[in-house]
């Protein structure tokens, strides 16, 4: 007989991204000749999982990826499918609903390619994926 945690129905969450800020980052002191030249963005996008109590922060400078919905995807498809595997692990099943609370961003969360992708997520980890917009 096998033992398995039995975890809520639904999954709540929120995400966007947080802003980005250039490297090096130099606070009180004057920039040397090389903060002019190496312009770097650094970027981060977070996860809130209301449902277990956690935050996934990824951060990620401009040369791996831009911050379009290719990339918010990218991230998104990441997110999930670390936690499919760290339940996989630990016996616990996966939650039936995901209820995904997101900012009106036509860019990054309004697109034909981000339904495409939640509709992925309903067919691979979800029984139902619930898409809320915050009103502008």
């Amino acid at each position: 007989m096998t033992l398995s945690i039995v975890a809520p129905q639904i999954q709540i969450q929120i995400e966007d991204f947080g802003g980005s800020f250039t490297m090096p980052h130099y606070v009180h002191s004057h920039p040397s000749a090389n903060y002019f030249n190496s312009n770097l963005m650094v970027s981060n996008f977070m996860v809130a999982d209301l449902t277990s109590n956690n935050s996934d922060v990824f951060f990620y400078d401009e040369r791996a990826q831009g911050k379009d919905v290719d990339a918010v995807c990218n991230l998104r498809f990441t997110y999930h499918l670390e936690k499919f595997k760290m339940l996989l692990n630990h016996k616990i099943a996966m939650q039936k609903t995901l209820f995904v609370i997101l900012d009106n961003y036509v860019g990054q969360n309004k697109s034909q390619l981000v339904m495409q992708f939640f509709v992925l997520l309903s067919i691979m980890f979800y029984s139902k994926v619930v898409l809320v917009y915050l009103i502008p």
